[in-house]
């Protein structure tokens, strides 16, 4: 079954880090603890895939028998995330350093309107930080995508995988203090996001309020 068909004249690359070392290949999605995970795997010799060419290629090259893997996040969670950190209490130069193409954000502005700016936006016109996760991942060539919120079991499974350890524990990830993003949404923008990263949700079994299965997301994968 094929998940995911990179359209013919898409421009956008996956970004992700290979270590022939440990025989991996990691797709890197933002916002979904990235700055930790780098951090925390196994061995050093972690570098970016080259980007310069298109998605049908980037498999061919790399990936062979490596394990491959991805870890994803509650969506609703994800953007509030993306406000937090690029928004609110920044500064309007700050603002305008962080990934303003397209896009009106503004020092001060609520959630909301971050948040319906970002759902009126064409997909291929987003940043990576909130473009929907499923684009990062070939979901084609995917061996295991983890939760954040089953961070440190998922990736203890995944440094058993690559390091026969399972001892991998994730650094102290970012964070903007203690937070419930449920509390950022209304019912009518609960309904707007979900309509936004409506392929995530179904891809990776995710609700508003939760995820709906007990295993890792590629579980939810499979079952499609």
């Amino acid at each position: 079954m094929k998940f995911f068909q990179p359209k013919k004249n898409q421009t956008e690359k996956y970004s992700a880090l290979v270590s022939h070392g440990q025989k991996a290949v990691w797709y890197k999605v933002r916002k979904c603890a990235s700055i930790s995970i780098n951090n925390s795997l196994p061995g050093d010799d972690w570098v970016p895939v080259n980007n310069n060419r298109n998605p049908r290629q980037f498999e061919a090259e790399y990936f062979g028998d490596y394990f491959r893997f991805a870890f994803v996040r509650n969506p609703f969670g994800r953007l509030v995330s993306n406000y937090l950190h690029k928004i609110k209490d920044k500064s309007v130069d700050q603002i305008r350093s962080s990934y303003i193409l397209h896009l009106d954000f503004h020092e001060g502005m609520s959630f909301e309107e971050f948040a319906l700016q970002i759902c009126a936006l064409p997909e291929e016109k987003c940043d990576r930080h909130y473009r929907s996760m499923y684009t990062s991942i070939d979901l084609n060539n995917i061996d295991f995508i983890g939760r954040l919120e089953n961070m440190q079991s998922d990736f203890r499974h995944v440094c058993t995988r690559i390091s026969n350890s399972d001892t991998g524990e994730v650094s102290r990830m970012n964070t903007q203090g203690s937070y419930n993003y449920r509390d950022f949404y209304s019912a009518s923008l609960e309904q707007r996001v979900g309509d936004r990263y409506q392929k995530d949700l179904q891809l990776f079994g995710y609700e508003f309020d939760r995820f709906t299965d007990s295993g890792n997301a590629h579980e939810s994968l499979s079952q499609l």
